[in-house]
C-alpha cells in the first residue's frame, strides 16, 4: 500500500467538494473552489501514480480546466466514460470531450492556458431543480442519472437522451444529501437531513421502505451523506448513523431491510461511504471492500461477509473528508482509492496487485448479476449505445449548393410524448394539456403547449413534412403571448406559439414567414428539431447550429477593484423566443420554497420557511469550517431570496396573502439589521448585492418582473441608504437565451457607473449623461484581447471582472473564421475605435490616450486603404479639442498636447505617414 498526496493538485485557498476517476483509470476530476473561482479540474492520473512520470516535464498533469459561476457539489463520470455530470448550483451540467491536442501544460491548478491537452464542452444543462443540487449517481450501464437537491426532491433522468425526466421522487421533508443505485438497477436509495433513509423501487417509482431508527438522534452537521451499495447488491451501507452515542456506518440487508452490522471506530460523523465496484476473490471466497470516510479526517477499510477491518488511516487531512472513489487501473493492475477534503487537498492510496484480493473482471460481474438475480445480461452491457468520439476541428465549413429554392425536409414523424412519472404516478394526456408555465432558475419560463387546437378564425398556413409512410401536416398559428392575473394572484400565461399535427394528403410548400413558427414547434415535439429553409445555398443539415469546443480565456493579471459575490444564473441554451415575448418571460417572478441553502466563502445560510402554518421563518448562519451556529434571525413572512456580500446580506420576504415584498439588509457577522424594511412596489424577479472596498459602499440591486431595475446604495460607515437608480428598463439588454449574472456599481476616478453583466458575455454600463445603457464589453472581444496590447485603468478592470464573473469564454465558429479571414485588419481597427469610445464614456484619460495611440500605430502599420483618412480624422478631432474655447484648464490642454506629440512621433517612424507627421508637427 502506498499513500500519495500530490501537492500540485489545487493549492492554497482551495476547497474540494467532490472527485471521481474515469472508468478507464486514466484521469481524475475534482470539483470545488479555487481562490474565489468555482472550477472543474481534470487531472492526468499517470503522474500521480508514477513518480517518474511526475518528474517528466513532457507529461501533462492538468488536462482541462472548466470554470463555473455556481458552487460545485458533485462530479461523476458516466460508467461508459463518454460524459461527465456535474452538480453546480441549481443545475446538472453534462460535459463531453470534444477534442485533444499534444501540448505541454502548466502543473498548477491556478495557472491559465490557452490550449489544454483536452477540451470538454457543455452538452446539456438540466434545470429541473429549484435549489442547490448536492449529489449525483449513474445507474448501471448509464441507464439513468439521478440527482438530489436542497429542494427535497430526487429527479431521475433518462441516461440515453440526458434530457427526458423519467420520474420526480417526492417524499422527503428535508434536504436530500445522498443517493445511490443498486447494481441491478432495481432500487434507488436516498439519505436525507430529515433523519430518514428511503428505498425507491424503479418498477413503480414508489417508496419501498422508509428507515429512520438509526438516524433519529443524528444532528445535521454534515453537508453531504454519500451512501453506497455493495457490488453484489446484497448490502446497502449508509452514512451518519448512530449506535447509542457513537457514530457508525450502518449496513442494511437487501429486501428484508434489516440492520446487519455496524462499521464503527470513527470519532465524528461518517460523511461518505464507497464500495469498490468489483467483487474480490480472497482465498476462494467472494467478498466486498468498502471505504468509510468521516469528519474526524480519517478513513477506514472494511471487508464484508463476514465483517473484517482491513486498516484505518487517521489525520490524512486537516478538514473533513467529503468524497471518495475507487478505480482499477488496467495498465498497472492496481487498485486505487482517491479521497478529497474540504481543506483543498487530495489523497490517493495505491494497492499492489492482489494485495487486497483478485478483483472480478467486468464480464464476470455481468455473469454474476445475470445468474444471481435472473436479469438479462444485456442490461449491464456498457458497449450498447456507445459511439466513437468525434473530434471537432475548427475548419471552414464547405457549403454545398442546391438548385431548388424550396426544400422538402425528409424526416420521420415525431414520436408521441411519453407519459411522465411524478412520484410514481403517470400523467395522462389531459394532465399534460393543463400544465401551467413553469419557472426555471435561469429566469425563463418554460411553456409547454401540447395538443392545443388553434382558433378557427385565424387563417391557417400549412406545410408538408414527408416521410416513407405518412405525410404529417403541421398547422401553425402565430399568436402573441399574453399574461393575466387570477383572483388569487397566480399568473396565467397564454403560449405565444401553438400548433396541431394532423394527417393530410394535401402537399403545400411552406412559406418563409412560417419557418420560425414551424421550427420552434418541431423542437417541442421531437428530440431532433426539424429545420425548414428556402435558402438555395444551404442544406437543412447546414442550417442546424454546430457546437464547437470552448476556447480557454487568456486571463489578464489586472487588479480589480470590485468584489462581487452575487449568485450566478447561467442560462440554458434553447431556441430563441419571438419578439412579442413579454418581460415576465425573461424575468419570471421568484417562487417561495420551504427550505433552501445559500453558500458564501466563509459561511452557509439555511432558510427555513414554514409555508403550511402561521409561524416565524428562520435564517440561520453556520460556519463553513466547523458547522457551528453563528447567529439566527426571524421574520414574520417567508424568505423569498437571499444575496450575500462579505460584509452585508440582503434578503426579500413575501407575504402571499397580501402580495407584499419587503427588503431587509443585515450584517453577515452578527445578523444585525442595518435599515428598516423597504416595501418593494413590484413582484420580485432577482436580487443582487455587491460591494466596493474603495469607498465602503454596498450596492443592492432589485430586478422586478416587469423588466425594470432599482438600485440602492448603502454607506457602511454611517449606514445611510439612498436610491441611485429608480425603475430603469433593462428588458432590451437581456434576451430570452440569457440572464443577469451580476449587477454592481463601479467606482472610477470621481464617477460611479452602474454595470450589468449578462450570461451571454456582455457588460453594460449606464451613461448618466445620455440616460441610456451602453455596452462596454462583448463576447466577441475575447478574439482581440489575446492579440492586442493591454491597458491599465477602469476599462481594463471592468473587462477583467466580466471575464472572471461569467463562464462565457467561447465564441461562435463563424466569428473565429471571420477573425482569421481577410477582414481581420478591419475588425481590429474597428475594435480599437470601440475601445477609444468606451474609455471616453468612463472619462479615463489614461486609457483614452493608450487606445488612441495604439489605434494610430495600428493604422500606420496596416494595409487598409482608408488608413490615412482615419489617421487624419483622429488628429483633427484632437486639434479641434485642443483649440476649442471650452478647453479652459491648462491641465486638459497639456494632456491633449502630449497625446498629439506622441501620435506625431509614431507617424514619423513609418515612411507613408512622414508627410502627415510633418504637417501636424508644424501646427503645434
Amino acid at each position: 500500500m502506498k499513500i500519495i498526496k500530490p501537492n500540485w493538485i489545487h493549492g492554497s485557498e482551495t476547497q474540494i467538494s467532490s472527485l471521481d476517476i474515469h472508468p478507464d483509470g486514466s484521469k481524475l476530476v475534482t470539483g470545488g473552489q479555487l481562490s474565489k473561482t468555482y472550477c472543474i479540474l481534470i487531472w492526468n492520473l499517470l503522474p500521480i501514480c508514477d513518480e517518474d512520470k511526475e518528474l517528466d516535464q513532457l507529461t501533462p498533469k492538468l488536462l482541462c480546466r472548466i470554470e463555473s459561476q455556481a458552487c460545485i457539489h458533485c462530479v461523476r463520470f458516466s460508467l461508459k466514460g463518454h460524459v461527465l455530470a456535474v452538480a453546480q448550483g441549481e443545475t446538472v451540467t453534462i460535459y463531453h470531450k470534444t477534442g485533444t491536442s499534444i501540448v505541454q501544460q502548466p502543473t498548477t491548478a491556478s495557472a491559465f492556458s490557452a490550449n489544454f491537452p483536452e477540451k470538454w464542452s457543455t452538452r446539456v444543462v438540466l434545470r429541473e431543480h429549484k435549489a442547490e443540487v448536492l449529489d449525483l449517481s449513474w445507474a448501471p450501464a448509464d441507464r439513468y442519472l439521478a440527482s438530489c437537491s436542497v429542494d427535497n426532491k430526487i429527479i431521475v433522468y433518462d441516461g440515453k437522451t440526458l434530457t427526458s425526466v423519467i420520474a420526480i421522487l417526492e417524499g422527503h421533508t428535508g434536504i436530500v444529501k445522498g443517493i445511490a443505485w443498486d447494481p441491478t438497477c432495481v432500487y434507488l436509495a436516498s439519505q436525507c437531513a430529515d433523519c430518514t433513509l428511503k428505498i425507491w423501487s424503479t418498477q413503480s417509482w414508489k417508496v419501498e421502505k422508509t428507515i429512520d431508527e438509526p438516524f433519529i438522534e443524528c444532528a445535521d452537521f454534515t453537508q453531504y451523506l454519500r451512501l453506497s451499495w455493495s457490488p453484489d447488491g446484497q448490502t446497502l451501507t449508509t452514512a451518519h448513523a448512530k449506535n447509542g452515542c457513537f457514530p457508525v456506518a450502518k449496513t442494511i440487508a437487501r429486501k428484508t431491510w434489516q440492520f446487519k452490522e455496524d462499521l464503527a471506530g470513527h470519532k465524528k460523523e461518517v460523511t461518505c461511504v464507497r464500495y469498490f465496484p468489483r467483487i474480490l476473490e480472497i482465498n476462494g471466497k467472494k467478498r466486498c471492500l468498502v471505504a468509510v470516510g468521516s469528519r474526524d479526517r480519517s478513513v477506514s477499510l472494511w471487508l464484508t461477509s463476514p465483517r473484517q477491518a482491513v486498516c484505518g488511516l487517521r489525520d490524512l487531512f486537516s478538514n473533513s473528508i467529503v468524497d471518495m472513489t475507487w478505480a482499477l487501473i488496467p495498465t498497472r493492475k492496481n487498485i486505487c482509492l482517491a479521497l478529497c477534503s474540504l481543506d483543498g487537498t487530495c489523497c490517493v492510496i495505491l494497492f499492489e496487485q492482489n494485495e487486497l484480493g483478485k478483483p472480478f473482471e467486468y464480464e464476470q460481474m455481468c455473469e454474476f448479476w445475470s445468474q444471481y438475480y435472473k436479469i438479462p445480461r444485456d442490461r449491464f452491457d456498457l458497449s450498447s449505445g456507445m459511439k466513437k468520439p468525434q473530434i471537432i476541428q475548427s475548419s471552414p465549413i464547405k457549403i454545398q449548393h442546391q438548385t431548388t429554392v424550396n426544400n422538402i425536409v425528409q424526416n420521420p414523424r415525431p414520436p408521441s410524448p411519453k407519459p411522465k412519472l411524478t412520484n410514481g404516478h403517470v400523467s395522462s394526456s389531459n394532465d399534460i394539456q393543463s400544465q401551467p408555465a413553469q419557472s426555471t432558475s435561469d429566469k425563463a419560463v418554460t411553456v409547454q403547449p401540447t395538443q392545443i387546437a388553434p382558433s378557427p378564425s385565424v387563417q391557417q398556413q400549412t406545410s408538408v413534412l414527408t416521410s416513407a409512410s405518412t405525410t404529417t401536416v403541421i398547422t401553425s398559428v402565430h399568436i402573441d403571448q399574453s399574461e393575466r392575473r387570477l383572483t388569487d394572484g397566480r399568473r396565467c400565461i397564454k403560449p405565444f406559439c401553438v400548433a396541431t399535427a394532423t394527417t393530410n394528403g394535401d402537399e403545400d410548400m411552406i412559406t418563409s414567414s412560417d419557418t420560425q413558427v414551424v421550427s420552434s414547434m418541431a423542437s417541442v415535439s421531437s428530440s431532433k428539431p426539424l429545420v425548414l429553409t428556402n435558402d438555395p445555398f444551404k442544406t437543412p443539415h447546414q442550417q442546424q447550429e454546430k457546437r464547437i469546443p470552448p476556447i480557454p480565456c487568456d486571463k489578464r493579471l489586472t487588479v480589480s477593484t470590485i468584489t462581487t459575490t452575487a449568485p450566478p444564473h447561467p442560462s440554458l441554451l434553447s431556441s430563441p423566443l419571438s419578439r412579442s415575448t413579454s418581460a415576465s418571460v425573461i424575468f419570471p417572478t421568484l417562487k417561495l420554497q420551504s427550505n433552501f441553502l445559500k453558500l458564501s466563502n466563509k459561511n452557509e445560510y439555511r432558510i427555513e420557511n414554514y409555508l403550511q402554518k402561521k409561524s416565524i421563518h428562520l435564517l440561520s448562519c453556520y460556519s463553513h469550517d466547523n458547522h457551528l451556529l453563528l447567529w439566527k434571525s426571524s421574520f414574520q413572512s417567508p424568505i423569498l431570496t437571499l444575496s450575500i456580500c462579505s460584509q452585508i446580506l440582503c434578503l426579500s420576504t413575501y407575504e402571499e396573502s397580501q402580495h407584499l415584498y419587503d427588503l431587509y439588509v443585515l450584517t453577515t457577522q452578527s445578523g444585525l439589521r442595518l435599515y428598516s424594511n423597504i416595501c418593494l412596489i413590484q413582484p420580485l424577479a432577482g436580487l443582487y448585492c455587491s460591494e466596493s472596498k474603495n469607498d465602503q459602499t454596498c450596492t443592492i440591486s432589485v430586478v422586478y418582473s416587469n423588466g425594470t431595475l432599482t438600485v440602492f446604495e448603502l454607506l457602511l460607515t454611517t449606514t445611510e441608504m439612498k436610491c441611485v437608480m429608480n425603475d430603469s428598463y433593462i428588458g432590451h439588454l437581456v434576451t430570452a437565451n440569457s440572464s443577469i449574472v451580476d449587477i454592481f456599481t463601479f467606482k472610477h476616478l470621481t464617477n460611479k457607473t452602474i454595470c450589468i453583466i449578462t450570461s451571454n458575455g456582455h457588460l453594460y454600463a449606464y451613461d448618466s449623461n445620455l440616460k441610456h445603457w451602453t455596452c462596454l464589453y462583448k463576447r466577441q472581444d475575447i478574439l482581440f484581447d489575446s492579440s492586442l496590447p493591454k491597458s491599465i485603468g477602469p476599462l481594463a478592470n471592468l473587462s477583467f471582472t466580466q471575464q472572471s464573473t461569467t463562464s462565457t469564454t467561447t465564441t461562435n465558429q463563424d466569428e473565429e473564421l471571420l477573425y482569421l479571414s481577410n477582414y481581420r485588419e478591419l475588425l481590429c481597427s474597428n475594435y480599437l475605435e470601440t475601445m477609444i469610445n468606451r474609455s471616453n464614456v468612463l472619462k479615463s484619460s489614461q486609457e483614452y490616450s493608450f487606445w488612441l495611440t495604439s489605434h494610430i500605430r495600428y493604422l500606420a502599420s496596416s494595409n487598409l486603404t482608408d488608413r490615412l483618412r482615419k489617421i487624419q480624422d483622429s488628429l483633427e478631432i484632437l486639434f479641434k479639442f485642443y483649440n476649442s474655447a471650452t478647453t479652459t484648464t491648462t491641465k486638459l490642454k497639456d494632456e491633449n498636447k502630449k497625446i498629439i506629440e506622441e501620435c506625431v512621433q509614431i507617424l514619423e517612424t513609418y515612411p507613408d505617414t512622414i508627410n502627415l507627421a510633418t504637417h501636424y508637427k508644424a501646427q503645434l
